[in-house]
């Protein structure tokens, strides 16, 4: 036998909506609550329009405190919660062309500091300088300075490994120079050129 606790009318909620669960007292009070936000979101939209105003919800949320006797306006919830309300300002809402919209951001691979260094920057060297001013413009500073930490991180390992590779061969050269020397019959002659520090 389960031991689970008898499910409440509370559990239930999201089953009936508020109109069907308010008391009789009630509705009337709610009813008067929607037609107050629908008038003030009409009013605000309708002032909007007139203004040639963008129309959205937080200018409809600033403009109808103007238009409520009590100064309070009406919030984005309420607005959002009342079918009509919402229904006004959907059909008058000005629409966000795409030259208004923030552009997206591309996403860091490595967002923590302590990931930096953990993917090889790949560059090629005919990449297309303007897309990539833009595709920098358009990053926080947060991730340009990641991406200068990383850049500097594979610049400093990229230059010890070049340096090691040229004391590798400057010494493979010495030791060709004196095998040489010694196979032809001068032991002792090689003398390496003097280097200045």
């Amino acid at each position: 036998m389960s031991m689970l606790p008898a499910r409440s009318a509370r559990s239930s909620r999201w089953l009936t909506s508020d109109r069907d669960r308010a008391p009789a007292a009630l509705v009337q009070v709610y009813a008067a609550r929607r037609e107050r936000t629908y008038r003030l979101v009409a009013q605000a939209v309708d002032a909007l329009r007139q203004a040639r105003a963008r129309i959205s919800i937080a200018t409809i949320v600033a403009r109808s405190r103007e238009f409520d006797p009590d100064g309070k306006g009406v919030s984005k919830d309420a607005i959002l919660g009342n079918a009509d309300a919402r229904a006004y300002y959907e059909a008058h809402r000005t629409e966000q062309t795409a030259a208004r919209r923030s552009p997206r951001r591309p996403k860091l691979l490595r967002p923590d500091d302590e990931q930096s260094g953990s993917v090889p920057i790949l560059v090629r060297a005919d990449r297309d300088l303007v897309r990539v001013r833009q595709r920098y413009s358009r990053l926080t500073k947060r991730e340009l300075v990641a991406r200068l930490v990383d850049t500097e991180q594979a610049f400093t390992a990229e230059r010890e490994r070049w340096l090691g590779a040229n004391d590798l061969v400057f010494w493979w050269m010495h030791a060709f120079a004196w095998a040489v020397t010694e196979v032809a019959g001068e032991p002792g002659s090689y003398a390496p050129a003097a280097t200045e520090p």
